[in-house]
């Protein structure tokens, strides 16, 4: 695959593993999309890995439901953080395009939680600079994790290109580079590399994720305690 300018310049942070700070071990010309492998391919990772693509329409049903839910003050809407759960190419999260036909998605369609954030931003914030510290937020939320390395690799490039389109439609020119750095370094972080059976990196190390509004790194186990004690 080839990507715009912009994202081969940020590649280095973009796919880099923040909690082994080694790079992801994908071959980046090489990646493909489910909807571009061979439906040999497309069976046999379904049947080793449980890989299976969700369709544009029935992830957008479900975002749209939890943005019912967090429907209220614009700036707790943006800042509400989500996780998606094995994410593969991270279709709840952003809809380039559907992971099923590979139909591609124009942005005023796209119904992943991060695409909807930036809308609730545009409404509030008319600057460039003030609309991209937001959109900045808005990432910042947005968490998923993925074992499969180009899955992962996928995902990272998707939302990265995700936030860029979204600028460009709102302002007819895309972020700058410090901003698509700044981008780039929090997608690596929010959407890491784990097996979600086991809790665990693929080497066996505990996952460390960042919490960026308190300014703290946080240990994936402390996450899920925290959850299971709400529940």
């Amino acid at each position: 695959m080839t990507f715009r300018d912009e994202i081969q310049a940020v590649l280095p942070d973009l796919l880099t593993d923040r909690s082994t700070r080694r790079r992801l071990p994908v071959d980046v010309p090489s990646l493909l999309p489910r909807w571009r492998k061979r439906q040999a391919e497309q069976a046999e990772r379904t049947r080793t890995k449980a890989e299976v693509a969700t369709p544009a329409w029935l992830a957008r049903d479900m975002t749209e439901m939890i943005e019912t839910e967090l429907m209220g003050d614009w700036q707790a809407y943006v800042r509400a953080k989500c996780l998606e759960i094995t994410c593969g190419e991270a279709p709840f999260l952003c809809q380039m395009y559907d992971c099923v036909s590979g139909r591609q998605i124009p942005v005023s369609e796209r119904g992943g939680i991060f695409d909807r954030k930036p809308r609730r931003v545009s409404e509030h914030c008319e600057t460039y600079g003030r609309w991209n510290l937001w959109a900045l937020y808005a990432l910042q939320a947005c968490y998923g994790y993925e074992y499969q390395s180009d899955s992962l690799a996928l995902a990272r490039i998707n939302l990265l290109t995700d936030y860029l389109d979204t600028c460009e439609s709102v302002f007819g020119t895309p972020p700058d580079a410090a901003m698509m750095t700044s981008a780039a370094i929090i997608i690596s972080w929010n959407l890491w590399q784990m097996d979600g059976l086991k809790n665990r990196s693929p080497d066996g190390r505990e996952c460390l994720i960042r919490d960026w509004e308190a300014g703290e790194y946080v240990r994936w186990s402390e996450v899920l305690d925290g959850c299971r004690g709400r529940s």
